[in-house]
């Protein structure tokens, strides 16, 4: 029987969701572990999950499978949390990613949470950078878009109403309009409200 490497355990641990085994990995050189030491775990799990979904892509026409990318980025999310304020905005686009991926059926419940979480995390931080507020606002509108599907209408005033506030408080004005424009036709009740 052939011995498995290194890096097929660590690919069998990320598919699995062993977060144990998976950060054990870089406890064993280190019992506090540096955020440049999650940072490169991290990269080398992309570097190994990549080349496996591209041969998936490869292979199949339906690409890579679904549930080793939420292991996938699942992980990922986990170590960026890890990593602190280096990580962060990777661990944004983890969350995103995570987010997106899980099934509106199966993981509804996960996936508002995820959405919330990015929320909650990038809200302090949207009108000073960029990319949270890309965030920020992306996963207002998803969010937004979700409740209107899963949900009774209305349930999602509070979310289209931050995010028509931020468009008119924080957004410069063609961004603004776009953003307006997007809230009205996910949400046309809405503006009946405001």
């Amino acid at each position: 029987m052939k011995e498995r490497t290194d890096d097929e355990q660590l690919v069998t641990a990320v598919i699995s969701n062993k977060m144990d085994v998976i950060l054990g990995r870089i406890r064993e050189y280190s019992h506090d572990p540096t955020s440049e030491q999650y940072l490169q775990l991290a990269s080398k799990i992309q570097k190994l999950m990549g080349e496996r979904f591209n041969e998936q892509h490869k292979s199949s026409p339906f690409g890579p499978n679904i549930f080793e990318l939420i292991s996938f980025y699942d992980t990922l999310a986990t170590i960026y949390g890890n990593a602190g304020e280096e990580g962060y905005d990777s661990w944004c686009e983890a969350i995103f990613q995570l987010a997106n991926h899980y099934s509106d059926q199966a993981g509804l419940e996960r996936k508002f949470q995820l959405y919330r979480n990015l929320i909650d995390s990038t809200r302090p931080r949207a009108k000073q950078n960029q990319l949270s507020e890309y965030y920020f606002t992306r996963s207002l509108n998803r969010l937004g878009q979700l409740t209107e599907y899963w949900c009774d209408e209305g349930d999602g005033y509070d979310i289209w109403n931050e995010l028509f506030a931020y468009a008119n408080e924080s957004m410069e004005e063609e961004e603004k309009e776009l953003t307006i424009k997007e809230i009205h036709r996910n949400a046309p009740w809405f503006a009946t409200r405001v």
